[in-house]
């Protein structure tokens, strides 16, 4: 009768090792694209959801252009006479969470891409977890545009520019795009501005809303 021939314990243990490098190698990368592939599918939805948002609102209230901005700084936008007037009656409305509301208990602090803390937003909870606040800056020509922060995961973390959270404007000439990508507010790790990471979204949608692979992941 032939003898068989099996491998021996060392063949075995190489093989495994082996395959155990090859895995330790591959399976971040897998998750990481899956992760990547999961965000640029929620941002996408999120500003089609907020776009659609626009586009009814102006059925009633006419363009973008005519809306009456406000004129005012303040961190709680959605409380205010814009909301209520132009994006209240069509949005479904969960409820509202963080700073300052009855659903207090859910509150965290915003972050920049760094890591590095901005502000305790008030926030609309959507469908399909999402979020989105409204803030008025008048450090510039605020009557022009808002900036609108859209978090992708509603409150679960990390709660990053750039990661979860991406910042878009309402500007009367554009309706609504994702802020520039220009200046010290690129989508770049390291600068540690108080902004960074708020143009990470139009690197995206320029590639076709894909995340490429040299993005500050």
């Amino acid at each position: 009768m032939e003898k068989i021939k099996a491998f021996t314990l060392s063949e075995v243990l190489i093989t495994i090792i082996i395959i155990g490098i090859i895995a330790a190698i591959t399976v971040p990368n897998l998750i990481v694209n899956y992760q990547k592939k999961v965000t640029a599918t929620k941002l996408k939805k999120g500003y089609s959801a907020l776009s659609n948002i626009i586009s009814l609102s102006e059925v009633d209230n006419g363009p973008m252009s005519g809306w009456e901005y406000e004129q005012k700084g303040d961190y709680n936008g959605i409380e205010s006479e814009f909301y209520i007037k132009y994006f209240k009656p069509y949005i479904t409305e969960i409820n509202k969470y963080g700073n300052n509301q009855k659903d207090s208990s859910v509150s965290y602090v915003m972050k920049n891409i760094d890591g590095d803390n901005i502000h305790n937003f008030s926030w609309v909870r959507m469908p399909d977890g999402l979020s989105f606040t409204l803030f008025y800056n008048l450090s510039s020509t605020q009557t022009n545009y808002i900036w609108l922060f859209l978090d992708i995961n509603n409150s679960n973390p990390p709660n990053r520019l750039g990661k979860d959270i991406y910042m878009l404007e309402i500007y009367k000439k554009k309706k609504l795009y994702f802020w520039g990508s220009g200046g010290s507010y690129i989508c770049k790790k390291g600068t540690h501005t108080t902004w960074a990471g708020s143009g990470c979204g139009s690197i995206i949608i320029k590639n076709n809303w894909e995340i490429p692979n040299d993005y500050p992941w």
